[in-house]
């Protein structure tokens, strides 16, 4: 993480061409910052110091790349308030290349009316509202000398309530099985571990289920999506087999699976 302290004002090519929507107090836009942070990755997180939360210091920070920036914004600054964050619209040049990307709150808009809805023909009953037009967003625009991603507008105010930090693990947006979870998860079942088992076990290691991270349903999703692949890769080899047999005469194989279809 690098720290430049110069007059960054000179360094931005286009700021004219920036939106220049009023967004009240409660907005900082590019033209007051006077030093940068640089985060060059998201190991550098762990460095920030939560005293950096303060609005005013967010402004003075750019990236390596639109990753890093919206993780910044998502996995660093929105789980220590109490909120996750998606993606909203781009802006690209004549070579349509983004060149300026905006991180939303994930409560900003409203949730689209289905035909369903439309007609008075919905089969369920809708789900909670989850989105309040909230205003909260990070724009961050590339600068074309150092290739880097400034932050130009940084809007901070939400207006809904946030999450207590120890629930904000539990948003879409930052449930999340690292690889090192899938693996041991994967170990214990091979040995015969039930999931609901798992789940305790991850909870057991994180000091209660709020810490985890993720939930049960989560790793249910991934013991899917891991069969869905060996099904797919298993009908791949078994239709390369056929093809095999049909040309050449001398070729002859059989196959196995086991009560879930897979192939022994």
């Amino acid at each position: 993480m690098e720290n430049i302290n110069e007059n960054v004002g000179e360094d931005v090519v286009g700021l004219e061409e920036i939106e220049t929507e009023d967004d009240g107090d409660n907005a900082f836009h590019y033209e007051s910052r006077q030093f940068v942070i640089g985060v060059d990755s998201e190991a550098d997180f762990v460095d920030l110091n939560p005293d950096m939360l303060i609005e005013e210091n967010l402004r003075n920070f750019n990236f390596p790349n639109l990753d890093v920036a919206y993780n910044f914004y998502n996995n660093w600054y929105g789980k220590m308030k109490g909120f996750s964050a998606r993606k909203g619209k781009e802006r690209k040049n004549a070579m349509e290349e983004i060149i300026e990307k905006t991180n939303l709150c994930h409560r900003e808009g409203k949730r689209p009316i289905n035909t369903n809805e439309k007609m008075g023909k919905k089969k369920r009953e809708a789900k909670p509202e989850t989105r309040c037009l909230c205003p909260a967003k990070i724009k961050v625009q590339l600068d074309v000398h150092s290739s880097r991603w400034n932050v130009t507008k940084f809007f901070y105010a939400h207006n809904h309530e946030m999450l207590d930090p120890k629930y904000t693990g539990m948003l879409p947006a930052h449930r999340k099985l690292s690889e090192a979870d899938i693996m041991e998860m994967n170990n214990m079942r091979n040995a015969g571990i039930t999931t609901p088992q798992i789940y305790g076990s991850f909870a057991s290691q994180s000091d209660g289920y709020n810490n985890i991270g993720f939930r049960k349903r989560d790793l249910y999703n991934e013991i899917g999506r891991q069969r869905m692949l060996q099904l797919s890769d298993a009908k791949g080899a078994i239709k390369y087999l056929r093809e095999r047999e049909k040309n050449e005469g001398s070729m002859f194989w059989r196959h196995t699976t086991d009560y879930e279809g897979r192939l022994q």
